[in-house]
């Protein structure tokens, strides 16, 4: 009897979410933002659908960490836009 190769089997990676820091290249300011995908995140910046961020095109990441979670992602945003996180920033020269 024949046997048929068994079809690969395609692994399912883990999502990532991401923070991140824009920096402007007109303004200079800081943007610190979250996200699931980096390069669409950024395009989603550049290309001025953000009200927060329109005034300061071009942007361009600074920094960026990985997360396994959506709420350890946003958890860490929000610390980096509290006083003691833009210190964290401002230490590491973001």
């Amino acid at each position: 009897m024949h046997q048929s190769a068994t079809p690969a089997q395609s692994k399912v990676l883990p999502k990532t979410f991401y923070v991140y820091v824009l920096r402007s290249s007109k303004t200079g300011n800081r943007f610190v933002g979250s996200c699931e995908n980096l390069e669409e995140g950024l395009r989603w910046h550049n290309t001025g659908h953000s009200t927060a961020t329109r005034h300061g095109v071009p942007w361009i990441m600074v920094w960026s960490e990985v997360f396994s979670s959506k709420s350890d992602a946003v958890s860490k945003e929000r610390y980096y836009k509290t006083g003691p996180g833009r210190n964290v920033l401002n230490s590491f020269g973001l």
